[in-house]
């Protein structure tokens, strides 16, 4: 099956357009020669359409092994560049991404968050995101945006993630770990990946 959008259209609407017709799992999201962008639940077997993301299938697992993922080792340069540049730790930004995508540039989660650390379109658009799938500009826009988190929150690193996951917002409602099992689950993953990352150098 293969549906082409509704217009052409930002990604962030795609769910829009797709829950009209059909529910949203696994669809693969193609930029055909001419300009026009093509969903569809298979691949594409034409090199002339350009795979631009695949959304709704799960991202940040536990299942993922960093550790086997070539792409981890692919994007240490820009991630060391920009934890650098934030005063952030090269395993902890290694850590969020394994824990947000598992190293996939292209995925999109179906809340909508975008990239290799998982941007959602409001967050990425403040940060002045032009590419949200570049991988340099989401790498950078998400170290600035996990910075901002330990600044807003004290340097309490337990605080700044369950704030990148549920938003500071909810973290400052509940004056500390929000009380869902997601974020809860989400910060213990993040801190295991990054103890992996530091026992791996």
């Amino acid at each position: 099956m293969i549906i082409r959008n509704c217009k052409p259209l930002a990604l962030s609407l795609l769910f829009v357009c797709l829950s009209n017709s059909h529910s949203l799992a696994d669809y693969y999201v193609f930029r055909s020669p001419e300009g026009s962008i093509w969903y569809s639940d298979k691949r594409l077997d034409n090199e002339q359409y350009t795979l631009i993301a695949i959304v709704g299938r799960p991202t940040g697992v536990a299942s993922c092994d960093p550790n086997s993922t070539q792409n981890a080792k692919h994007y240490l340069p820009i991630i060391k560049q920009y934890a650098h540049q934030y005063q952030l730790k090269v395993e902890l930004v290694q850590a969020i991404i394994a824990a947000e995508s598992c190293f996939d540039q292209l995925a999109v989660s179906k809340a909508g968050a975008q990239g290799l650390m998982q941007l959602m379109p409001a967050t990425a658009a403040e940060l002045g995101v032009s590419n949200v799938f570049n991988a340099r500009q989401n790498i950078a826009a998400g170290t600035r945006y996990l910075h901002q988190m330990l600044e807003m929150f004290d340097a309490d690193l337990e605080f700044a993630l369950a704030a990148y996951n549920a938003g500071p917002g909810t973290v400052q409602k509940y004056q500390g770990m929000p009380p869902y099992p997601e974020t809860k689950n989400y910060v213990r993953r993040v801190l295991k990946y990054f103890q992996r990352f530091q026992q791996s150098e």
